[in-house]
């Protein structure tokens, strides 16, 4: 259940990267930050672990962020404070309904793998 959704969240985080580079672009700026490969490593560490089953990897991201209002405030502070800038506040916005609909896969694929190995 989980390898379609985890495709499909996989091109959406790309296509938003692309989004907010061109966006930042347009407004003068250059986009310049990337992850220290110590961040890449840990998470990779985890969730790229084959011998961790998946259903623990998912109940560890569901405990990270066990409130998807709370994971997704950042985002819209971020874009109410850019009250001169209506394009790029909806590009915020509309990308935090994305990461709810993330978040809100993520938990019913825990939730199914968590019934599966009940049955």
């Amino acid at each position: 259940c989980l390898r379609g959704g985890l495709r499909t969240i996989q091109q959406r985080e790309g296509f938003h990267a692309r989004l907010l580079e061109e966006r930042m672009k347009e407004l003068g700026a250059t986009p310049s930050f990337e992850l220290p490969d110590s961040v890449v490593e840990a998470v990779m560490k985890g969730s790229a672990d084959p011998d961790v089953p998946d259903l623990a990897k998912l109940q560890a991201f569901a405990a990270r962020f066990p409130d998807a209002d709370e994971a997704l405030r950042p985002i819209y502070e971020m874009a109410d404070k850019l009250d001169g800038d209506p394009e790029t506040q909806s590009l915020l916005r509309t990308i935090a309904q994305d990461e709810r609909s993330t978040l809100e896969f993520l938990r019913e694929a825990c939730e199914q793998l968590s019934t599966a190995g009940d049955a």
